[in-house]
């Protein structure tokens, strides 16, 4: 049996963070570019105790907590 193309090209994988359960998406890379990683903003940091420690700016806003863990910045919905 044949697979299509579109079956045998594709490199998405999906996954789910165990510390937020949000869903995420890596693509491949297309035109030499690196792969890329979709997912959705968290509302808030999980909880558990940990507090910010500093927030990094990195194409993204991402937040570190005192527990270690790094963690995309939460956003409101518009």
């Amino acid at each position: 049996m044949q697979r299509s193309p579109a079956i045998r090209c594709s490199r998405d994988a999906f996954f789910i963070d165990p510390l937020t359960d949000m869903p995420v998406l890596r693509t491949p890379g297309m035109g030499g570019k690196p792969a890329a990683w979709r997912f959705y903003a968290p509302l808030s940091l999980p909880a558990g105790g940990a507090e910010l420690t500093s927030v990094v700016l990195c194409h993204l806003l991402w937040i570190t907590t005192s527990d270690g863990y790094v963690h995309p910045a939460p956003c409101t919905p518009r």
